[in-house]
């Protein structure tokens, strides 16, 4: 559902963050390869991808979207990327060789094709115990598993899902079928993953030989105005759907009061800082 807007609204925002994590992950691959990877989060993000740090390696990009996270990647000799969606896929750039429509649970490679799995964002509607023990199979021994995933909501997301809620009438037209199962179950991911030593117990269970986890402020995603934030948020369906069922009245007195709401979180340049808390993890097969 979100596929038509991902590359407008979406893909300059949640990019920024893939991009911080490749520069991470390579970082880590690097270290990893010389044999002195002791602390991923000691690692220092470098301002570039190391354009070498992968070479030789195969990658996977589980969750891949649109590429945002392979594209960024630091050169591997093979990089697939794997979505269940296949609009996502084709909504990508083309930057990514090789593309496979196919569910995170069940992961059609064979035993240890990886040398890197990673994955931004594209995880958190699993369930963490066969999503990650497929992630392990296919993984080499050896080899690494680096993503992040949303952590507490964040100020401004906050803002935007009180206002939104404040304002939706009770019978949206479209808030039906997945949609609706989606809102109203609880996603076992965040269920069960509720800190950084739940991410921890969840990778060795997996069984990856050592994990790291940690929640923090990793990345800042630096757009040009609030109407950029406003418009990634209301990109996906179940907001945008909300949005449309408002007469244009509702509609603009929403807008206008979510500006002001946000205006204390943006720049003095009118441009907009958003520093959402993430979990990231690092786990060696």
């Amino acid at each position: 559902g979100a596929a038509a807007e991902y590359a407008r609204a979406i893909a300059p925002v949640f990019g920024q963050f893939a991009a911080d994590l490749a520069r991470w992950a390579t970082a880590c691959a690097a270290l990893h390869r010389r044999g002195t990877l002791h602390d991923p989060f000691d690692v220092t993000v470098p301002d570039s991808t190391n354009p070498g740090a992968l070479a030789g390696w195969t990658a996977l990009d589980v969750g891949t979207g649109t590429g945002a996270l392979a594209a960024r990647l630091g050169g591997p000799a093979r990089l697939a990327g794997v979505d269940l969606s296949p609009a996502m896929l084709r909504a990508g750039s083309g930057q990514l060789p090789l593309r496979v429509q196919a569910d995170a649970h069940r992961l059609p490679f064979g035993r240890g094709v990886f040398h890197l799995a990673c994955a931004s964002f594209g995880l958190n509607l699993c369930d963490p115990r066969p999503a990650l023990a497929s992630l392990a199979r296919v993984v080499r021994p050896g080899g690494l598993l680096i993503f992040q995933e949303w952590a507490a909501l964040d100020a401004p997301g906050r803002i935007v899902d009180e206002a939104l809620a404040d304002v939706a009438p009770d019978d949206v037209p479209g808030h039906d079928g997945p949609i609706r199962d989606m809102l109203e179950r609880e996603s076992p991911w965040v269920a069960r993953l509720q800190d950084a030593e739940d991410y921890y117990d969840a990778l060795k269970a997996a069984g990856f030989s050592l994990a790291w986890a940690q929640e923090g402020v990793f990345a800042t995603a630096r757009l040009d105005s609030v109407e950029a934030f406003l418009g990634c948020k209301f990109a996906w369906p179940w907001r945008r759907l909300v949005l449309d069922a408002l007469d244009p009245a509702a509609r603009g007195a929403l807008w206008a009061a979510l500006r002001d709401a946000l205006r204390p979180f943006a720049r003095s340049d009118g441009g907009f800082d958003w520093s959402p808390p993430l979990f990231r993890a690092c786990a060696v097969r």
